[in-house]
């Protein structure tokens, strides 16, 4: 079982709002952006970067689900679970920006 402490400061960590519902808002402006550049057949590849993304948030997702059974084993499963999804997290940001600025030019230039 996770101890009080740990729980505390996890719980600081990641703030008013869960980690897990800021990321899966972070996700959609990047998803919706590439939907509707798809609907005017304007096609924006997937970056390496996105596909690192990617993978850390399944990384992350599964040390989450290991929970505390995985703290048992390795006592920073957790944590590394919830580094990983931050981390994850900003690289949703950049990659967001990133579509963003795709999607501007191409309205820009039409």
């Amino acid at each position: 079982m996770i101890d009080r402490e740990r729980q505390q400061r996890v719980a600081k960590a990641l703030g008013d709002a869960p980690v897990f519902s800021r990321h899966v808002v972070g996700e959609l402006e990047p998803l919706t952006l590439r939907e509707y550049l798809a609907e005017l057949r304007v096609s924006v590849p997937v970056t390496a970067l996105a596909k690192w993304k990617t993978f850390l948030q399944l990384l992350a997702v599964g040390f989450l689900i290991a929970g505390e059974a995985g703290d048992l084993i390795l006592p920073v499963t957790s944590l590394i679970g919830i580094a990983l999804l931050w981390l994850s997290a900003l690289l949703t940001l950049y990659t967001g920006w990133d579509y963003f600025r795709a999607g501007v030019r191409h309205l820009i230039k039409d």
